[in-house]
């Protein structure tokens, strides 16, 4: 929807800057929501529509809070290295930093694809405690996701140079941070969604003792290592956080669900 607009918006009114495409992009995030919407409340089953709401504020925001706090800790890791680069650094590195970080994380797209629908599927195996059930899908997931990652990590490294250059000549000095982000991509998905698991199985309170302790290094490996490493020291402070948040994910999955799976191989 967002292509759509805008190109129609370069095609036919010659839309290029910035303001125009941030103005389409809201506009197709507005139209996805509503065609979901629509398409929410013609398939929802009349019964549930009549149905009297129950409503269990206390116990939805024990559960809400700690998601809440997850998900501005993943907010850290996609913004933090961008934000701080603009602090220490000039526009340019910030401008290098960002199309190298985007390129990079095209990888992280086959771990959202797979966890859209095995999520709800950790869930309910997780809530009628098919404990079998749930390590064969952790191991099925985690080859979904892994050696796809995988191949696609492949292709940047080794393309990394020319796609870079599309955006122009000067962002191909992007290509060694695309390098370092693929690494911790790469181990991010080695382990699968196992946080979206912990968070399924009733443990969003042990999920934020790996993410918020990891996000906070995050930052502080940023200012530590932009001043003098330049954008790529952001990117080794990303990589290096977010494998780690992986690790203790898989690291409490095993101590509180009883198995770990690595590549789609089952280690415990």
């Amino acid at each position: 929807m967002f292509l759509i607009l805008v190109g129609g918006g370069i095609a036919i009114a010659d839309l290029r800057t910035a303001v125009p495409a941030t103005v389409m992009l809201a506009l197709s995030y507005l139209l996805v929501v509503l065609g979901l919407v629509v398409l929410f409340y013609r398939r929802l089953p009349r019964a549930i529509l009549a149905a009297t709401p129950v409503y269990e504020t206390r116990t939805w925001t024990r559960v809400a809070l700690p998601l809440l706090v997850y998900e501005a800790g993943h907010l850290v890791f996609h913004f933090a290295d961008v934000m701080i680069i603009g602090m220490l650094l000039s526009p340019e590195a910030v401008a290098v930093y960002n199309v190298a970080a985007r390129t990079a994380g095209l990888v992280i797209l086959v771990l959202y694809a797979i966890s859209a629908f095995s999520v709800p599927r950790f869930a309910a195996l997780h809530a009628s405690g098919d404990r079998d059930g749930l390590i064969r899908l952790a191991r099925q997931v985690s080859v979904w996701v892994f050696w796809p990652s995988l191949a696609i990590v492949a292709v940047l490294y080794l393309a990394a140079t020319p796609v870079l250059a599309l955006f122009g000549a000067e962002f191909t000095a992007g290509a060694p941070i695309v390098t370092v982000l693929l690494v911790g991509t790469l181990l991010r998905s080695a382990f699968g969604p196992v946080d979206a698991l912990l968070n399924m199985a009733g443990h969003q309170n042990r999920t934020l003792v790996a993410l918020v302790p990891c996000a906070v290094l995050d930052i502080v490996l940023c200012f530590a290592l932009v001043p003098s490493m330049g954008p790529i020291g952001a990117a080794w402070a990303t990589a290096i956080s977010f494998s780690l948040v992986m690790m203790a994910s898989a690291w409490i999955v095993w101590r509180r669900l009883g198995f770990l799976v690595v590549c789609g191989f089952r280690l415990a």
